[in-house]
């Protein structure tokens, strides 16, 4: 797993939550952009984290290596899935859409691409 990632992820996501709990926001496009940059970050560690532990496949040597941390990772991301959702309920309905939208494509593209890849690195290791 991509630790590096997750934790780059979990920086930014809190960064962006320090400062819409710190800074009263009035301008509705500067809002909007720390409000997605926030979303996407954590739909990207659901993605990996919750969803790729229930579709993807992973890799064998990984998992024959560190099999406890399976489940720390999906209880971090079932943990990181109900952040999501709370912020998302927070959102004000003037963006709440667009939010939304943003949110669902990268979340598609992630996984998609996630199952995609795996079963290419599934096949090219079976071939083998």
């Amino acid at each position: 797993m991509a630790y590096g990632g997750v934790l780059s992820n979990t920086f930014r996501s809190m960064v962006s939550i320090a400062v819409l709990c710190r800074i009263k926001i009035e301008n509705i496009y500067l809002l909007f952009s720390i409000r997605l940059f926030l979303t996407l970050h954590l739909v990207e560690m659901v993605s990996y984290l919750f969803v790729g532990k229930l579709f993807g496949k992973r890799y064998g040597e990984y998992r024959a290596m560190l099999p406890k941390t399976e489940i720390s990772e999906f209880h971090f991301g079932l943990y990181t899935n109900s952040r999501l959702s709370f912020v998302l309920s927070i959102v004000p309905p003037e963006i709440f859409w667009t939010v939304l939208v943003w949110n669902a494509a990268t979340f598609l593209c992630m996984c998609g691409g996630r199952i995609i890849f795996s079963a290419i690195h599934a096949k090219r290791h079976n071939d083998e």
